[in-house]
């Protein structure tokens, strides 16, 4: 019998080519575990950009809204700061348009409160910090007028019509910032709210025109040259905002103004104007009841302040809600992006885990098998006089396992198991393959040497 073979096989050429490893941050040279990081970090990383930009967009949101309140309450202080004026106007043309006779309680009373009207449009300019705080500093310079309008109308003889003129510039003077303030609000709801608040404001102030208007008519028994042209123009623009009103307004704020614009001294201030008209139209004298016109026009302008007041409240509480809503909005989108970015970090980190782990095994195990295990095993094999009990004791499996076997047993070796009938294995044969099966040889048969192989 021939000695068994045990000198190793010529080596044979490689597959492929080897290539050099070159600079180590090249991709091919990056570690799986960098490789894994990168792929993962790239969505992460985009995750997180787009939250802060969203997160940023709605906290540019909530300013904006919170903006918006702030110049509600300052247009809330300028339109009563419009009512006081036209409160003012009506008492002080009558005042002048009866020669400056009379009692001047009520009108001393009505200066006061536009002072303090005046006072608190002093305190929003100091509080409002938008780019609309600059529209107040004007205003509050433009009304440091209305002292010497008070003087003339007090101390000189400056004649009604005068009088009548220089409040309604200054009102006109209020109430386009109050129009700027107003236009500012770029959400729909409050671009709404705020175009019906502004028509109203408007409609309550050719409202006022009118009652002035009349109020000297009333005195003087007739329209002063120009004045029925004037209140003719008055009462079409005041018929023109209550129309601009309610293209703007909802089904439940045109009803609160029909209900509340309504009743028996509306009427009887309608019936007023209408008479004085006509009978100037005629040339006839006007025979108007003061104390009435003043009564009725009295309480058409407080109906009026009503509505004003509801809409201004209901704008100024959508913009406080529409600012709370934003803010909330925002922190809810950061702490979602964080939390979805926490999860998947999370994630991440197992399924690196996962994979790196078992990778890391086999290579270990694969090495120390392929320099150590092996080769120990197959010289313990090939010195054991009984090789097939010996091969019973083969190489460990690597401790990484896959859904059908250990990723160390792969299934037995073709060379060795396919053969002819009659053909034994060798030696060699046999000790090789136990590493990978102990059933290759058969049991209980003695191998044949390699030189009997076929």
């Amino acid at each position: 019998m021939t000695d068994v073979e045990t000198s190793a096989p010529a080596p044979r050429s490689p597959a492929r080519k080897t290539v050099e490893g070159g600079s180590r941050w090249k991709l091919r040279n990056w570690r799986l575990r960098t490789k894994l990081i990168a792929v993962l970090v790239v969505p992460a990383v985009t995750a997180i950009a787009l939250g802060v930009l969203r997160a940023s967009n709605e906290l540019d949101r909530a300013q904006t809204f919170d903006d918006a309140a702030i110049s509600v309450t300052a247009t809330l202080d300028v339109v009563a700061l419009v009512h006081d004026l036209q409160s003012e106007r009506n008492l002080v043309v009558a005042f002048v348009a009866g020669g400056r006779q009379g009692d001047i309680g009520p009108m001393q009373g009505q200066i006061q409160r536009t002072n303090a009207s005046l006072g608190r449009l002093q305190q929003a300019v100091q509080n409002v910090s938008t780019d609309r705080g600059d529209l107040l500093v004007r205003l509050r310079d433009r009304l440091g007028a209305i002292e010497a309008v008070r003087a003339a109308a007090m101390d000189s003889k400056y004649p009604d019509v005068g009088v009548f003129r220089s409040y309604t510039s200054l009102l006109e003077t209020v109430l386009s910032t109050g129009a700027e303030f107003t236009a500012s609000l770029v959400q729909p709801e409050l671009s709404r709210l705020g175009a019906a608040s502004l028509a109203i404001v408007e409609a309550k102030e050719f409202l006022g025109r009118q009652n002035a208007a009349l109020t000297i008519a009333a005195q003087r028994d007739a329209f002063p040259p120009g004045f029925l042209d004037l209140t003719r123009a008055a009462d079409a623009s005041f018929y023109a905002s209550v129309s601009n009103f309610r293209a703007n307004a909802d089904n439940a704020e045109s009803q609160f103004f029909s209900d509340t614009f309504t009743g028996a001294e509306i009427d009887s201030r309608e019936r007023i104007k209408l008479t004085a008209i006509s009978r100037a139209e005629r040339g006839l004298d006007l025979g108007l009841d003061r104390n009435e016109l003043n009564a009725s026009s009295r309480a058409a302008s407080e109906a009026l302040r009503k509505v004003e007041i509801a809409l201004l409240d209901r704008l100024r509480t959508a913009a406080e809600s529409a600012a709370d809503d934003a803010l909330a909005n925002a922190w809810r989108d950061a702490v979602i992006v964080l939390l979805a970015v926490l999860a998947a970090m999370i994630v991440t980190f197992v399924v690196a885990r996962s994979l790196l782990v078992p990778l890391r095994v086999l290579r270990r195990d694969a090495l120390d098998v392929a320099n150590r295990r092996l080769p120990e095993t197959v010289q313990r094999i090939l010195a054991d006089p009984d090789p097939v009990e010996a091969a019973k004791n083969a190489v460990e499996p690597v401790p990484v396992f896959t859904r059908r076997r250990p990723a160390s047993s792969p299934g037995p070796s073709t060379r060795c198991t396919t053969r002819p009938s009659g053909w034994r294995p060798s030696r060699r044969c046999c000790a090789t393959t136990s590493t990978r099966s102990s059933s290759t040889c058969p049991a209980g048969r003695r191998p044949w040497s390699s030189a009997s192989s076929p």
